[in-house]
């Protein structure tokens, strides 16, 4: 199958965990870590309660989520851990907090304390982060897409900014979708856009959950993403 080039526009894309992984670990996770929310390194401070993404995005920290690859009894600094709403429907809910951060508001850790090992101090860390999966299927995510991509990886995500969400990365390989099917990689694709817009034009979630690291996803279907071809 020949590989082409791809036109500038916004198009609809699906993104797989590998991409999500790489997208919302330099963006997302650190706008819901409470100490970068106390020093205004976020863009959700004061947003409790209000809608942040698209109501078809719920996303938990899950230290007990069964057979995650972060499960454990207790975090860094011997907190059960838990499980903590961050984004519900949309709706974003709460922050990911260790002693020292939660201590600064009067609340309790969520048990999210990390370290690398017994002499450093704790880091505020995800455990699960967990993308609730929808109830469609893979091959009924493509069908709805007339005219986009698939994303299997991105190259240079750590670049984006963890203050704005601003994101400019190249995706490879990436695979063009017409009238609901796959028919030919693609090359020489970048996308650029804002994780927080991202998060607001995702239209539907696949049911293929899959571990990834700290993230437990599925597949998930976003509209006008900005995609630039050579």
């Amino acid at each position: 199958m020949k590989t082409k080039g791809t036109e500038t526009k916004s198009t609809q894309l699906i993104l797989t965990q590998f991409a999500l992984q790489d997208l919302l670990y330099f963006t997302l996770i650190n706008a819901v870590k409470a100490d970068n929310v106390q020093r205004n390194q976020s863009p959700f401070k004061e947003k409790v309660g209000e809608k942040v993404a698209s109501e078809n995005v719920t996303i938990h920290d899950d230290g007990l989520f069964p057979g995650g690859l972060r499960t454990w009894a207790f975090d860094g600094e011997g907190v059960p851990h838990q499980k903590t709403a961050l984004i519900e429907r949309g709706i974003l809910r709460n922050f990911l907090y260790d002693n020292y951060a939660a201590k600064k508001e009067g609340k309790e850790s969520t048990g999210n304390a990390s370290r690398a090992g017994y002499l450093s101090t704790p880091d505020i860390e995800p455990t699960n982060f967990h993308i609730t999966p929808g109830n469609k299927t893979p091959d009924q995510l493509l069908s709805e897409v007339d005219d986009g991509l698939i994303i299997y990886y991105l190259q240079g995500a750590h670049s984006s900014n963890p203050v704005s969400g601003e994101f400019s990365v190249v995706a490879t390989p990436a695979w063009k979708i017409k009238k609901g099917e796959i028919v030919h990689p693609t090359r020489g694709v970048m996308l650029a856009g804002n994780i927080f817009e991202v998060l607001k034009n995702v239209s539907l979630v696949a049911d293929n959950e899959r571990k990834m690291g700290q993230l437990v996803a599925p597949w998930i279907l976003v509209e006008n993403v900005k995609v630039i071809g050579k």
